[in-house]
């Protein structure tokens, strides 16, 4: 079943008015070796899911909901230790500090939302984000605007976060059936 959705989603990924929901990439689209993604997981001190895993080296990132999968392109070494202790990974930007995030501690890895309109981890101005082409060159880092200037990091980092779907499979496949994940995660309130 894996095969079906990897050919499903190369379909979708190489129609370039389809390759995302935003009709733009946030970085430039590669593919990553397995070295990138062996070092991503050494730094994470986990596995990604196999699903991820394949559909990163067998298409790249840049491609799939919202602007598309984030792949080794977010720099983990910022992001709240909140998250990463409860191995949520984000896989997908959808702009505005809304992210889809994968649980890399279930077999299944469902997916959560931060959705910016609430208090959630994103808020922490400790959070950090850069943004490289696949040979490393920095492209761009999270805005100045993001932390204000002389701001203490909050006490606790919030970590306000919703189930979307229940498997990275499910979002995958409803993401290139042309569901309107957007509006699924609006609906979550």
């Amino acid at each position: 079943m894996m095969t079906t959705l990897v050919d499903r989603l190369r379909a979708r990924a190489h129609d370039a008015a389809r390759f995302n929901d935003m009709g733009m990439a946030l970085h430039p689209r590669a593919i990553p070796a397995a070295e990138d993604l062996d070092a991503l997981e050494k730094r994470l001190g986990w596995t990604l899911p196999p699903l991820l895993r394949s559909v990163l080296l067998e298409l790249g990132d840049g491609f799939g909901p919202g602007y598309g999968l984030l792949g080794v392109h977010v720099d983990q070494a910022g992001f709240p230790a909140a998250l990463l202790g409860q191995k949520l990974l984000p896989v997908c930007d959808w702009g505005c500090a809304i992210f889809s995030l994968a649980d890399c501690s279930h077999p299944d890895a469902p997916i959560h939302v931060c959705n910016g309109g609430e208090p959630h981890v994103l808020d922490d101005p400790r959070t950090t984000f850069t943004f490289t082409s696949a040979g490393g060159e920095v492209l761009a880092d999270k805005p100045a605007w993001w932390v204000p200037k002389g701001a203490a990091p909050p006490p606790s980092p919030r970590t306000a976060h919703k189930l979307h779907k229940r498997s990275l499979e499910a979002w995958l496949t409803a993401w290139v059936e042309g569901a309107d994940l957007w509006s699924e995660m609006e609906q979550l309130g």
